[in-house]
């Protein structure tokens, strides 16, 4: 992984503080969400927020991983 990554970005922050608020008063009861921002390019830098926990939001993303490289015979992903 390189080390010219953004640890902390407060416009990054802020837009995913708002649109998660935002998701969190349309959300249907019992589902959850996980937005991710990235910067494109070598070096690039992540960041999420989400109203789930940390543990589950890792174990969706795995799965959703598993799907986006077609282990998994869903057609509906």
């Amino acid at each position: 992984m390189s080390d010219d990554f953004e640890v902390r970005n407060e416009e990054a922050e802020r837009v995913l503080h708002n649109v998660g608020a935002m998701l969190g008063t349309i959300m249907p009861p019992g589902f959850g969400f996980a937005l991710e921002l990235f910067t494109f390019g070598p070096g690039g830098s992540m960041f999420y927020t989400s109203n789930g926990r940390r543990e589950d939001v890792i174990k969706m993303l795995r799965e959703l991983i598993e799907k986006l490289e077609g282990n998994n015979n869903d057609p509906s992903v």
